[in-house]
């Protein structure tokens, strides 16, 4: 709880003990406010859920997943990076994205799309592409992993 709300029972506890409130009801307040401050705490949590994770898996499966074949002959999926709408759900990503509440494995295989991607464009040189790549690394960083050696 923050410091508002510690005060505000103090100051109930107070109160309830100099008017000598019953204690059934004092114990019907307390609920009350608990009650009230837990579904403050859970809408909180579910809007920052929602931001950095639900919203963003939401774009992202929006995007147009692409076909095609590597020199082995492999089937590969791909998102097109010439796309600039990939570039600015990328750039949405990067900004808003929190490792710790967010799956790991399917980030990795929606990096793995994006980096595929990078097999089927003409002009590596394109200021695009240059930051749809620069955004889809650092996500790919904020998910690795070091070994321990």
């Amino acid at each position: 709880m923050n410091n508002y709300n510690s005060n505000f029972l103090f100051q109930f506890f107070l109160i309830a003990r100099k008017f000598n409130l019953p204690s059934d009801l004092q114990f019907y307040l307390f609920n009350h406010f608990i009650n009230a401050s837990a579904q403050f705490i859970i809408h909180n949590w579910y809007n920052f859920i929602s931001i950095h994770n639900t919203n963003l898996c939401y774009l992202v499966n929006k995007l147009n997943t692409n076909q095609g074949y590597d020199f082995t002959g492999s089937t590969l999926h791909y998102y097109d990076i010439n796309d600039k709408t990939v570039q600015i759900t990328f750039k949405i990503c990067f900004n808003y994205i929190k490792p710790k509440i967010s799956s790991k494995s399917w980030w990795i295989q929606i990096i793995e799309y994006a980096h595929n991607g990078f097999y089927f464009i003409d002009n590596h040189n394109d200021l695009n592409i240059k930051n749809t790549f620069f955004y889809i690394s650092n996500i790919h960083n904020l998910f690795k992993t070091k070994r321990l050696i």
